[in-house]
């Protein structure tokens, strides 16, 4: 028994170095992690589907696939200063839901207004992005588009 107690003591060390360096060494999620993501899906040339929902009356239309670009290009348009902690003004409810659906992957896009919308997967574990339009072309911003497919002109 006494031969037992000296390994039973390494044992717990060890387990508790190994818990405490996995926990030490863990990298806090960057503010575009998602946006990341979601850039090598639409770089891979997967085929997508866009829906989007207006939340203040679920009506839900698609985004024509000649309308796919508005979104690649929007991605492309972002830059460091684009990405935000959450905002103080962010509305609880999103006007519109932009719902992506890759073959393996979903990710939804909350507008929330002309100015600020988050990005996350379906199935996120992370906080989601912040992402704010306000340098962004008025042809590239997300709430624009919603609006106008919306309008009846779409």
């Amino acid at each position: 028994m006494k031969k037992n107690i000296p390994l039973f003591l390494v044992l717990i060390i060890a387990l508790l170095l190994f818990t405490s360096c996995n926990y030490l060494l863990k990298k806090p999620k960057e503010n575009n992690h998602y946006t990341q993501r979601l850039t090598l899906q639409l770089n891979s040339k997967d085929n997508f589907t866009c829906s989007i929902i207006d939340m203040n009356f679920y009506k839900e239309k698609d985004l024509l696939e000649d309308d796919f670009y508005i979104i690649d290009n929007f991605i492309k348009v972002l830059n460091e200063k684009s990405f935000v902690e959450k905002p103080a003004t962010l509305g609880e409810k999103p006007i519109y839901k932009m719902m992506l659906n890759f073959n393996k992957e979903k990710y939804v896009i909350n507008v929330y207004n002309s100015r600020y919308i988050t990005l996350h997967p379906w199935d996120g574990k992370e906080e989601m992005d912040y992402i704010d339009m306000e340098n962004i072309p008025t042809s590239y911003n997300l709430f624009y588009l919603c609006s106008y497919i919306f309008s009846g002109k779409a």
